[in-house]
């Protein structure tokens, strides 16, 4: 695994590529943008060459998002990743590349405003499954956070408990309160970030590994 302390020009343009179909993606929990660039360029082209114009998370068609709670609390059952969306549509032009992959700001209203922000690490073993054994994905590129904390907000109050590592406060430190601290901690993610270059088995180890799964590879 690779780690870009200064982003190269043509990732920079690719993931500008990325953003622009994340913004198109319907869901409203989530939104992030794939794009595939040449695996391997031939002599004198530019690494990054663009494969296809991008893909973003959402309900298959003709099913949508509806914005909801309800929705939002389904998404990982009813949505379908940018990672598979690009995994499939390789497999069916039969093609191989390197993925880049951009989460964009969820917090900001106007879609047209909403840019690249960093991300967790690499968590969704169903994409990283789907891509090591597919054969079409070579490489992943992912923006991630340079730090991450956790979370667990009162449950009567507007504070907000932010810790690392393990906790188990369980009454809220504000005295006038007496309300008790969510249970269950929320891990969050700094906006900025660096990129992470993964081969794919790289990337599908670390996934593994980020969820605690077995690991078992052969020697």
């Amino acid at each position: 695994m690779k780690q870009y302390t200064e982003t190269p020009l043509w990732l920079a343009q690719v993931a500008e590529v990325a953003v622009l179909a994340a913004r198109q993606g319907p869901c409203a929990k989530s939104k992030r943008g794939v794009v595939l660039v040449s695996a391997y360029p031939l002599i004198g082209e530019a690494r990054g060459l663009i494969q296809n114009s991008g893909f973003f998370n959402g309900p298959p068609a003709p099913f949508v998002c509806s914005g909801t709670a309800e929705c939002a609390k389904a998404c990982g059952q009813i949505s379908v990743h940018a990672e598979a969306r690009a995994v499939d549509w390789l497999r069916d032009c039969r093609r191989r590349a390197a993925l880049v992959h951009v989460k964009i700001d969820s917090e900001i209203v106007d879609l047209d405003k909403k840019t690249l922000v960093a991300g967790g690490p690499p968590s969704c073993v169903t994409c990283s499954r789907a891509m090591l054994e597919s054969g079409a994905v070579t490489d992943v590129f992912l923006y991630q956070a340079n730090r991450s904390w956790n979370e667990r907000p009162c449950l009567e109050c507007a504070y907000i408990h932010r810790f690392q590592g393990l906790d188990d406060l369980l009454d809220c430190p504000v005295h006038v309160c007496g309300g008790r601290l969510h249970p269950v901690s929320k891990t969050v993610y700094s906006k900025d970030g660096m990129w992470h270059e993964y081969s794919v088995e790289e990337f599908h180890d670390a996934t593994l590994a980020n969820l605690g799964l077995p690991r078992t590879k052969v020697t």
